[in-house]
């Protein structure tokens, strides 16, 4: 048992010893048996805890002893450690005493007080923390020094050497630019690189300038390893050491190779405008700003006669007279001053004192920042051109006199030939539409046939002349291709018919019939062609036929070819067929006559239009003439006719034994959507009539036919068969007697081939009465070209004409067609005749006495624009044919012109077509003028035109107060423009008499024309705003 357990048993329950404890526990375990179960368990037990215990303190002992063991041992070891911690702090505070000495060398900066603080043993933090910042900032340095050298390498080539050259360093860049590897670079001597290009004595001042200790810079040229040559821009630095001796060298360059090798091309460049400006025939200068001479070139020093080494740096002072110097030193301030370029021509004198005519051309020389810093300045010597152009001046002068001389001539021929010829055509035309014996009438016929080959030549002549001379243009108006065409054929027609040739006109559907062009022109080379075809063709027939070829916006190809059946052209002949005064051969001028001129004119007219003409021709055979034009389609077209519904579905039938015109007769019918049927004689249309008993709507007969007489034919079908069926007779060439027979067999029309489009459809209505237009057709008659002219009312005409001869011939003619005519001996009395009386048309004669056709149309335009009247239209006649005649009567204000000898027939086209437009009810109806426009163009703009037409009117008011005629021209002409797609005739009128007025600078009194124009506009808008409410609703 443990001792100390036993005192405590001893003390609590007075155990003395081990032995009486043994027999306590004794004593208790007997007793156990008998006591209760838990003191039974707690007497059993009490042995077993008294062991435990004992075991517990004895273990207990057993530690402290080792305890007191451990203890002795620690402080032995304690202070073991403690005198050598002793001895470590006696070293740290050496340590620490050199640390402080060394960080006052290394940081002066730090102040006398944290030295103190840092004398002290307890300081390490605070010392750490210095060494710290120190480390830091040396990292920092060290990645800063890192990044330097990493920017450096990117752009730089960097390599070191020692004192004898021998590379110890090279970056990336070395080796990429030199060839060479890492490896094979270092330990070399930089003489590796070396190119040769250098002399010795570059690579000698080098080596003296780094050896003591300076930095040398430079430009080299290096040899890569490939053998290319390279250049860098070189810095090399020395690194001292510590006696200030170099020990190595830094080499840092920069590739410059691009820019070396742009020097040299801008070197080559500067040599090559050297050598440019040295060859210029043009003597060249360059000037600084101060004005002084700065290059010369060799030009100059013969311009001068002086050696041109004398005047660089010299002004122009030193070169030229003091005046003449003073011209070009304002010039050159004003250069230098504004820059740009200059120009000027003066007078200079060189230094042997000969004059030149010279001009001078300078432009300023601007650096890279655009500043001014001299000129470069040529010269041209111009003394001989001048004296050229003199000379060409004086030959020019007096070419032109010679051809206005020449102008002048053929005028007063062309005058004095004219005026008797058109009294003896002219009367000839009366004679013959008188009653004549047949002698009497051959001989008058003769006379007129001779005139009219006498005035082609005439005319001939004078087109060549003027064609020759360049004095011949052409015009461009708007004008019916159809009629023109056909009409022109009109007037050959008889000459056809005379060789008992058939003339055949076709125009296709789809060529437009209102275009822009010269149609006086078209009608010459038409009659030339034509002409020529008819004389060339013993037999047969010739066809004007015209086609488009091709279109392109506003502007329309044709071909407009004349065919005939004739002697052909033989092909070694056709090249010089268009020279003047060519024909086939010298036996076809004998034999057919002419002057050999219309071909060639025809050309050259053709070619003035901006057309061709070629030819297609075979011996024997016949001849096609095709010339090409190209046309503007008219965008404002006179209101068109219109093709009655009525004729649809009507059956005609066309006799004919030649078969073109029976194709273009039913092309021109089917049109109309009319059924045709073809047949090609007499005997044929017996039998479909007779025979068949087909019923028909009309017959149109051929007056010649070689089977049977037509009118034989017609008689027997209206005698023998009975057949009411109407008849139209076509004629190649109508006789006297001719209607009347018609007449008495019972032929409802008569016609004269060729028979137009709008011709046979106005004969077709007045066949089946059926109106056009809103015209009521008159009972039946014998329906001709001429019935159909008297539909056309009576015109009041006055002439105004001083020749009697001219007198006589018009007056008849206007009085024979049924006309008033009144009678004006010069242009002052026609002017008080038209302020008396109210004309529809005025034939005006261009040369009177006192005043002639130009000056009375002026003042008749000055009248009607500052009174708003009526336009009056005035046709000019003149026995004038040169160039200029024809503009002078338009620009005046004439409407047309008639050249002398005035035919009857070109006089009453003229009438037809101002007289009818002049002739409209008063009170014009706007509202059929626009049912007859162009529907959907007008529902187009009529909403826009009612909007800006009152700003138009006010603009022409406040330029009027101005006096700006310009824009009353401009804004009249536009208005007009707008007008002519409503077709709206008496403002139309108005508004370009204002823009007549304003272009002669007419301005005083145009208030009332401005007040009528916008009368009428009023009166248009309210038919415009009908069609606007229209659309909208």
């Amino acid at each position: 048992m443990q001792k100390a357990l036993l005192r405590q048993l001893k003390r609590t329950i007075g155990v003395a010893d081990e032995a009486a404890l043994a027999a306590l526990l004794e004593s208790a375990a007997r007793s156990a048996e008998f006591a209760e179960p838990a003191v039974q368990l707690l007497l059993n037990g009490f042995g077993s805890l008294l062991e435990r215990v004992s075991e517990s303190y004895a273990q207990y002992e057993r530690d402290l002893e080792l305890r007191t063991r451990s203890l002795e041992l620690s402080s032995e070891e304690l202070s073991a450690s403690n005198n050598r911690l002793r001895e470590e702090l006696t070293h740290r505070d050496q340590a620490l005493h050199s640390l402080r000495e060394a960080l006052a060398d290394l940081m002066p900066d730090v102040s006398a007080t944290d030295r103190l603080l840092g004398q002290g043993n307890d300081d390490l933090a605070a010392l750490s923390s210095r060494i710290a910042g120190l480390v830091s900032i040396a990292e920092r340095d060290r990645r800063a020094l890192a990044n330097q050298k990493f920017a450096l390498d990117q752009h730089a080539i960097v390599s070191i050497t020692d004192t004898q050259g021998i590379i110890v360093y090279a970056n990336d860049r070395f080796c990429e630019i030199s060839g060479y590897s890492r490896d094979e670079l270092l330990g070399k001597n930089h003489r590796i690189v070396k190119s040769g290009e250098h002399p010795p004595g570059v690579f000698a001042e080098m080596w003296q300038t780094i050896t003591s200790g300076k930095v040398w810079r430079g430009e080299i040229c290096n040899r890569a390893r490939d053998g290319h040559h390279y250049w860098v821009s070189a810095t090399i630095v020395p690194l001292l050491d510590a006696n200030g001796l170099p020990e190595q060298y830094v080499g840092i360059r920069t590739d410059i190779s691009d820019r070396k090798r742009m020097e040299r091309q801008l070197s080559e460049q500067l040599r090559l405008v050297e050598e440019l400006i040295e060859a210029i025939p043009l003597p060249v200068y360059i000037k600084n700003r101060e004005g002084r001479y700065l290059r010369l070139n060799r030009a100059f020093e013969i311009f001068v006669a002086d050696d041109r080494e004398k005047f660089i740096g010299k002004s122009i002072y030193d070169v030229l007279r003091p005046e003449e110097a003073a011209i070009h030193a304002v010039q050159d301030a004003e250069l230098l001053r504004t820059g740009g370029t200059q120009s000027y021509e003066t007078l200079v004198h060189g230094r042997d004192g000969v004059a030149h005519q010279a001009i001078y051309r300078k432009v300023a020389l601007r650096d890279s920042d655009g500043k001014v810093y001299g000129l470069l300045g040529t010269i041209i010597d111009i003394t001989e051109r001048k004296a050229a152009e003199a000379a060409m001046k004086q030959a020019k002068e007096a070419a032109e006199a010679a051809s206005r001389a020449k102008s002048d001539f053929l005028a007063n021929m062309s005058h004095e030939i004219r005026t008797p010829m058109n009294g003896i055509i002219g009367m000839t035309d009366l004679a013959l539409d008188t009653t004549l014996t047949e002698e009497q009438r051959e001989f008058m016929s003769i006379v007129k046939s001779s005139a009219e080959s006498l005035l082609t030549i005439i005319n001939d002549i004078l087109d060549f002349s003027k064609i020759e001379a360049g004095k011949l243009l052409v015009e461009s108006i708007a004008f019916d291709l159809h009629r023109v065409i056909a009409e022109t054929l009109k007037t050959l027609a008889l000459r056809a018919h005379e060789k008992q040739l058939e003339l055949i006109f076709s125009i296709e559907p789809d060529v437009p019939r209102n275009v822009i062009g010269d149609p006086g022109r078209l009608r010459q080379v038409l009659v030339n062609l034509v002409g020529n075809a008819i004389k060339f063709t013993p037999d047969g027939e010739i066809a004007v036929l015209v086609r488009a070829t091709a279109a392109e916006g506003r502007d329309v190809t044709l071909d407009i070819a004349v065919r005939d059946t004739g002697i052909g052209i033989a092909a070694d002949k056709q090249a010089t067929i268009f020279e003047a005064f060519a024909q086939a051969d010298t036996s076809t001028t004998r034999r057919f006559g002419g002057t050999g001129l219309g071909l060639s004119i025809s050309s050259r007219l053709v070619e003035l239009m901006g057309g061709s003409i070629r030819l297609d021709s075979m011996p024997g055979k016949g001849s096609t003439f095709i010339v090409s034009l190209t046309l503007e389609v008219d965008d404002h077209p006179p209101e068109a006719v219109t093709t009655h519904v009525e004729l649809a579905g009507k059956h005609i039938l066309i006799v004919d034994d030649n078969a073109t015109n029976l194709r273009v007769l039913a092309g021109m019918l089917a049109h109309w959507a009319v059924i045709t049927r073809c047949v090609d004689g007499p005997a044929a249309a017996l039998s479909l009539l007779v025979d068949q008993g087909q019923q028909f709507d009309c017959i149109l007969l051929d007056a010649h036919m070689s089977d049977m007489d037509s009118y034989e034919l017609a008689a027997r079908l209206r005698e023998t068969h009975h057949l009411k069926t109407p008849m139209v007779m076509l004629s190649s060439g109508a006789m006297r007697g001719d209607a009347k027979r018609c007449q008495e067999i019972g032929i409802s029309g008569f016609f004269a081939k060729p028979i137009s489009q709008e011709e046979l459809l106005a004969a077709l209505c007045r066949v089946f009465d059926i109106s056009r237009n809103g015209r009521e057709v008159v009972a039946k008659e014998l329906v001709t070209r001429h019935a159909l002219r008297e539909l056309q009312q009576t015109l009041d005409v006055l002439l105004v004409e001083d020749h009697p001869v001219n007198q006589k011939l018009a007056l008849g003619l206007l009085e024979k067609w049924g006309h008033r005519a009144h009678l004006a001996n010069n242009g002052l009395e026609a002017i008080f005749l038209i302020e008396a009386h109210d004309f529809d048309l005025v034939l005006m004669d261009m040369h009177m006495p006192e005043m002639g056709g130009i000056e009375a149309t002026r003042k008749i335009r000055e009248r009607e624009a500052v009174l708003g009247l009526k336009h009056l239209p005035i046709i000019a006649m003149t026995a004038a044919a040169m160039q200029g005649d024809r503009e002078a009567c338009l620009e005046a204000g004439m409407d047309d012109y008639l050249s002398k000898p005035v035919k009857a027939s070109d006089l009453l086209e003229k009438l037809l077509a101002h007289g009818e437009a002049r002739l409209e009810p008063v009170g014009f109806d706007y509202g059929a003028a626009l049912s007859g426009a162009d529907r959907e163009t007008v529902e187009n703009i009529a909403e826009i035109f009612l909007d800006t037409w009152p700003r138009d009117i006010g603009r022409i008011q406040l330029a009027l107060a101005s006096g700006d005629a310009a824009t009353v021209e401009r804004v009249a002409h536009s208005l007009k423009r707008g007008l002519g797609t409503f077709a709206a005739d008496p403002a139309i009128r108005v508004a370009a008499a204002i823009e007549q007025s304003a272009r002669q600078q007419m301005l005083d009194d145009l208030d009332d024309a401005l007040a009528s124009l916008k009368r009428e506009l009023e009166f248009l808008s309210v038919h415009l705003k009908k069609i606007v409410a229209g659309i909208s609703g």
